[in-house]
This record gives structure tokens, sequence and C-alpha cells, in this order.
């Protein structure tokens, strides 16, 4: 699958389209083994990135109503699009006869329905908002040791004011090709303590230790693969490359499913 590496990872060629899943499907996260992580977590984090933007015009001709209280002024501008395809009522119009509803508060938690899809550009001048992630591995010394790849920071908002400081460190070229564990005290649980890169597809890797935590977030195809490189995953899979299980876990890289979603005017 196409994806963009460079400075803001797949946000400079996607589509920039914003939205929200359910909320049972963030509560469910939670219900898995993973305390905290919930729609009310989530929506915290939703609305320190995000600034309700719209036009409210062009809400209205939509037939939108979105909730103020689910965003807040972060960088990441949710717009909806400036021109309006004059195929959008019958548009609705034939969903709504094959019983899918108009849904005017999609970002509320529930999702169902037909409804104009929001995006991250800028609604006057029509530009995309990209990201000053890296399409590899970016690095925090003081701190911790932080992999980003596919999310959407804004360069303007995130990157440019703090390219400067001494305890951050961006890396181009550069591939992610295993996290680092430790055995915890315990002696049966692993800790990740670092990450192994490599540069411009060399056979020379390095290794750079975390002082505090690794997080890996590298998009929904690149995580269980780095997961697996570094030995956690299905043995079966594993011991076919010769790569030393750490943690048995066979549902890593498994199961992985697309939306159904179709793209109207």
């Amino acid at each position: 699958m196409p994806r963009g590496k460079g400075l803001g990872g797949s946000s400079i060629v996607n589509l920039m389209q914003l939205g929200r899943a359910p909320s049972a499907e963030y509560d469910a996260l939670e219900a898995w083994g993973n305390p905290g992580w919930t729609a009310t977590e989530f929506n915290k984090y939703f609305r320190k990135s995000q600034t309700l933007a719209y036009n409210e015009t062009k809400a209205d001709e939509f037939g939108l109503k979105p909730n103020p209280a689910l965003y807040g002024s972060g960088p990441i501008l949710n717009t909806l699009p400036k021109i309006t395809a004059d195929v959008y009522p019958a548009w609705v119009e034939a969903y709504k006869e094959l019983r899918v509803p108009f849904n005017p508060t999609a970002d509320g938690g529930e999702n169902v329905g037909v409804w104009p899809g929001a995006a991250a550009i800028h609604k006057e001048t029509i530009t995309r908002i990209t990201s000053a992630t890296v399409s590899t591995l970016s690095l925090v010394f003081s701190a911790r040791v932080i992999l980003l790849t596919h999310s959407i920071r804004p360069i303007k908002a995130y990157y440019e004011p703090n390219k400067g400081k001494r305890n951050l460190k961006v890396i181009t070229s550069a591939h992610v090709s295993r996290i680092v564990f430790s055995k915890a005290q315990d002696g049966k649980d692993v800790i990740a303590t670092g990450v192994e890169y490599v540069v411009n597809g060399t056979n020379s890797a390095t290794i750079v230790h975390a002082k505090k935590e690794v997080i890996l977030a590298a998009g929904s195809l690149m995580t269980p693969q780095i997961l697996e490189l570094s030995g956690i995953g299905d043995p079966k899979i594993l011991s076919q490359y010769n790569i030393p299980v750490l943690v048995d876990l066979p549902c890593v890289g498994n199961n992985l499913q697309v939306c159904p979603q179709i793209e109207d005017p």
C-alpha cells in the first residue's frame, strides 16, 4: 500500500479525512485489558488536537450539527468542503431510500450512516494541513524514544516551534528494524528500553536507549511488523525467520480489517 515516507508521514499523500470511531470501539480497548483506554479519554486528546472550523453556512447546507464540546483549540482544523457537489442532495436521498440514515452528528460517538466527511484542510486556502512527524524515527533523548510514522501533527504547530530544542532530534532516511527489550525484575515480563534502526538502507544498525519509555506508533501496517521483528508475535511465524520469541502473542498482525466506506461526491 502506498505510504508517505518523509516529514509528515502518510499525511503528505493521504486523503486528510478526519473521523472518529464509535465510542463502543474505544471502550472495548479497556474491556480487553487496557485500563484508561476509553472514549472519554480519547476525546480529551481529540479536543486537545482539533479545532472545529466548520463554515456555519456550509454546516447548515450539509445539514450537520457538530457538537462544539467535542473540540478544543488544537492546531488541526476540522473543516468541511468549500465546494458542494450539485448531486449532494440527491446523494443523501438515494441513501435514505436504501435505508441508510443521514447522520448529522457523526463525531459524537455513533457514526453509522451517511454524512459529508470532514478534512484537515484550511477552510479558506483549501491547502493541506501536513504533519511534522518523521516517517521513520523521531527521538527525544532527554525523556523518551518516540517512534512516529503516520500520526497527524501539523508542521507549523508541532514541529517548527520545537525544531530548535536541544532535546529533540529528527533522523531522516532512517528505518526502524526492531525494538530493544530487557527482562523485568520478575524475570517474566519484558520492558522496551531502546530502538534499533538503520539509515539509508545500510547494514550498519544503531541502537538508542530510552531513559523512560519507547512509544511505537508506526501505523496499522508497520506497528505489528516491528513487533514481530522484535520477537513479539506468533511463534509459528517468528520461527520461520529465526526470530527469538520474547512474547508469545499470536494475535499480532492478525485480524487487520478495513472499515467499509463509500466515497461519493
